[in-house]
C-alpha cells in the first residue's frame, strides 16, 4: 500500500555504486595524507639541512666518538615541528583538497621564513633563533593541523 517493494537485484547493485564511491572517496583521502607527510619529509629535511649548514663541527674532530650524534640531534632540534605536524596529519580522518593545499602553503611559507633567518642570522644567536623558530613553527604547524585536516 505504501511501500514500493525493490528487487534484491537493484538494491545490490546500488549498493555496489555506493561501496565503489566510498572506496574511491577513501583513496583520494589516503593519496592526499601521503602527499602531505612526504611534503613534510622534504620540508624538514631542507629546514634541518639550513641549519646544519651554519653550524661549526670543526671542534668536534678530537672527540668524534663522544658526539657523533651531535649533528643528528641538531638536525632534529629543527626538524622537530615537522615530524609533530606529520603525526597530527597521519591520525587526521578527513582531509579536503583544500584543506590539504592550504597547510601544504603554510608548510612551504614556514620553511622558507626559518630556512632565510637561519641563514641570515649571526652564529653568537642561532641557538636562540633555533629555539624561538621551531617553537613558533610547532605551534603554527600544529593549529594549521588541526584546522585544517580533522581528527
Amino acid at each position: 500500500m505504501g511501500l514500493k517493494q525493490t528487487s534484491p537485484q537493484t538494491s545490490a547493485a546500488t549498493h555496489e555504486r555506493s561501496a565503489h564511491a566510498l572506496g574511491a572517496k577513501y583513496e583520494g583521502f589516503a593519496r592526499r595524507r601521503w602527499v602531505l607527510i612526504a611534503i613534510h619529509g622534504v620540508l624538514g629535511l631542507a629546514t634541518a639541512f639550513a641549519w646544519l649548514s651554519r653550524q661549526d663541527f670543526y671542534q668536534l674532530r678530537y672527540a668524534r666518538f663522544l658526539f657523533r650524534d651531535l649533528p643528528a640531534a641538531y638536525a632534529l632540534a629543527a626538524a622537530w615541528p615537522y615530524l609533530l605536524s606529520a603525526t597530527l596529519c597521519y591520525r587526521a580522518t578527513s582531509i579536503t583538497r583544500l584543506g590539504a593545499l592550504i597547510f601544504s602553503a603554510v608548510l612551504l611559507a614556514g620553511t622558507l621564513v626559518a630556512g632565510a633567518a637561519y641563514l641570515r642570522v649571526s652564529r653568537d644567536h642561532l641557538l636562540t633563533s633555533l629555539v624561538v623558530l621551531s617553537i613558533g613553527q610547532g605551534v603554527l604547524f600544529a593549529c594549521a593541523a588541526r584546522y585544517l585536516t580533522k581528527a
